[in-house]
């Protein structure tokens, strides 16, 4: 797991914060494929830590491995046609857990096929984007599921 933290030069706001224990709001960023093309591209629109894995089993070591606290408030997951299925039997079993349930989870593609809307609506995915991707609505869009997570009872 690599670990890049990204602040705002143009935000004057302070970071949005999920729990009186974390600093800012942390984003698990699975894949390395277009890991330069959003984060790189999206630091310059909100506060967010961002913990970046390889692939999907570096992921579940530290999620078995991991508190409450240390989960992840946003789940970033890159898909290739060679992964679908691994990545969708992800997102259902994400949801299934009681600790893990709540986490927001979007989806990143090259191919746009009109399948994967359809399982991403059955896996429970909050949102599936491809590509080329506008880095500045996925960041709005987490701020804004966040804000709406944080406002629900």
């Amino acid at each position: 797991m690599q670990s890049d933290t990204y602040f705002s030069s143009t935000q004057n706001s302070p970071p949005l914060k999920t729990n009186a224990l974390s600093q800012t709001v942390g984003i698990a960023y699975i894949g390395n494929v277009f890991f330069g093309e959003v984060v790189n591209e999206g630091r310059e629109y909100f506060n967010y830590r961002i913990d970046r894995y390889d692939n999907l089993s570096s992921f579940n070591t530290h999620l078995s491995q991991s508190s409450m606290v240390d989960l992840p408030y946003v789940l970033l997951m890159e898909m290739q046609d060679k992964d679908e299925f691994h990545v969708f039997n992800q997102v259902k079993e994400i949801r299934e857990n009681a600790l893990t349930s709540g986490i927001i989870i979007i989806l990143l593609s090259s191919s746009n096929k009109t399948e994967l809307h359809q399982r991403a609506l059955e896996a429970k995915a909050n949102d599936i984007y491809f590509k080329p991707f506008n880095t500045e609505l996925i960041f709005e869009r987490i701020n804004f599921l966040i804000k709406f997570k944080l406002l629900k009872p």
